[in-house]
């Protein structure tokens, strides 16, 4: 990396995390535990039991404030009562099945896949349905559907694709993978509140269907059922990133998945992942609405996980991932560091900045840490580094150091390579860059700027 692309902490931006201050600023004045005004909008609806999520999502969600625990009720199953009250008001509006037709839904493409190559890229083609793959069932092992419109109604599609290793959802309409017991087949719908026994009952395969579907469709009023992976047993890449995800149940089937990308949905809680307990090395819940670090522990070969831009309070839940290599926990509502890192002895990078961090503690043990981003927090000192002498980065700009006592502890990290100091009081000082690089002989960089002795 040139001296030009040398990312400043001094633009207000953290060189690691990418994460302006001022983007997770209301984060940092919280406290440990949040009350429950606390709560978003859609959060404050799903703690109540008897209430469904913003959006129509069909499953009600219950939020224990005390602990940030989500858990997920069972899915509303219509009586005779509700569905006749729903055909009555849906004989009165008309039916819009009554005149529908192919002419309502463009024809479903037919692709190709080659078979020295394996893989379909649809990347923003703005498609909702790829129709039968079927005839790519042998073939077919990456598919690419980024930016496109794809629904949980679409997903059924996939399910012949057994020698799949990648499949990439990036960006489409992806809502709640529900799974409610009177659930008639993999592609049938949910029921929600309100609909017709005319459309609970339909296939959503049937052309009639798809297009009135268009018509009535208000959010996400018809919830697909789910487990729509469990086919793609030899999957190892999935990417369901910046949809409107708020779980990640029923995601099982997968028995090689050793990426999970689920970035920037709205994810409240971690459910269940044990099935990929042998296989999967990478996590990512980056910009979700995670208050708890649980169901953690079964994933003893996770080497990466990605935690940034959540609510978390408390590092716990991870002492058994001997494996892990990197860990993400930048911009959520850490106060302190705790003993949750104690057990990470292979852990090698090691991101909290942009939190509410007053103490360094616990890090005498992670004898492999090579870098530490500890940027925007409240530090006044920095402290607990003896020992780590594969340390390379040290990030501590924008934080509360009053001085450069610090420097003998420093000297004494024979690896370390570079230091982000920059935007702490001690760093106003006009002395202060020749006095750190006289004082550290190994730096070869100094906040952005590289240094030439």
């Amino acid at each position: 990396m040139s001296d030009a692309q040398l990312p400043s902490a001094a633009a207000g931006v953290d060189p690691m995390s990418g994460v302006a201050p001022a983007e997770c600023g209301e984060d940092l004045e919280r406290t440990a535990s949040p009350a429950p005004s606390d709560l978003d909008a859609d959060e404050s609806a799903a703690a109540a039991a008897s209430g469904a999520p913003a959006g129509g999502a069909a499953a009600p969600y219950v939020l224990d404030t005390a602990t940030g625990a989500v858990s997920v009720a069972a899915p509303p199953v219509p009586d005779a009562a509700a569905l006749a009250a729903a055909d009555a008001a849906w004989a009165a509006e008309g039916d819009p099945f009554a005149d529908a037709d192919a002419a309502d839904f463009c024809p479903l493409p037919r692709f190709t896949c080659d078979a020295d190559e394996g893989y379909i890229d649809l990347t923003n083609e703005r498609m909702d349905d790829v129709g039968d793959l079927s005839h790519c069932a042998d073939d077919c092992t990456e598919l690419t559907l980024r930016c496109n419109v794809v629904r949980n109604v679409n997903l059924h599609r996939f399910a012949c694709l057994k020698n799949l290793t990648l499949l990439d959802l990036y960006e489409n309409r992806l809502t709640p993978l529900a799974f409610p017991a009177n659930a008639k087949a993999p592609n049938a719908l949910a029921w929600t509140p309100g609909m017709p026994r005319r459309v609970y009952m339909a296939d959503s395969d049937l052309p009639q269907v798809k297009a009135a579907l268009e018509r009535i469709r208000t959010g996400e009023s018809a919830e697909p059922i789910g487990k729509p992976f469990l086919t793609l047993t030899e999957l190892k890449e999935l990417d369901l990133s910046f949809n409107e995800l708020r779980f990640t149940d029923n995601l099982e089937g997968p028995r090689a998945l050793e990426n999970l990308y689920l970035i920037e949905n709205k994810v409240m809680a971690i459910g269940d992942l044990s099935h990929f307990a042998s296989s999967l090395k990478l996590l990512e819940l980056g910009s979700n609405r995670i208050r708890v670090m649980q169901n953690l522990e079964p994933l003893i070969n996770l080497e990466q996980l990605y935690l940034g831009r959540n609510k978390i309070s408390r590092i716990q839940g991870i002492s058994t991932l001997k494996q892990l290599r990197v860990l993400h926990l930048q911009a959520n509502r850490l106060v302190e560091i705790g003993d949750g890192i104690l057990e990470l002895e292979n852990i090698e990078e090691l991101y909290l900045s942009h939190n509410a961090i007053t103490e360094m503690d616990g890090f005498q043990h992670l004898k492999k840490l090579k870098i530490l981003d500890l940027a925007g927090n409240r530090i006044a000192k920095i402290k607990n580094l003896e020992g780590l002498d594969q340390l390379e980065d040290l990030w501590m700009n924008n934080n509360r150091l009053s001085d450069l006592s610090c420097l003998p502890l420093l000297r004494t990290l024979p690896a370390l390579t570079t230091v982000y100091l920059e935007q702490n009081p001690c760093a106003a000082a006009p002395t202060y860059r020749p006095q750190v690089i006289a004082a550290l002989p190994q730096l070869t960089q100094l906040d952005a700027d590289a240094i030439i002795r």
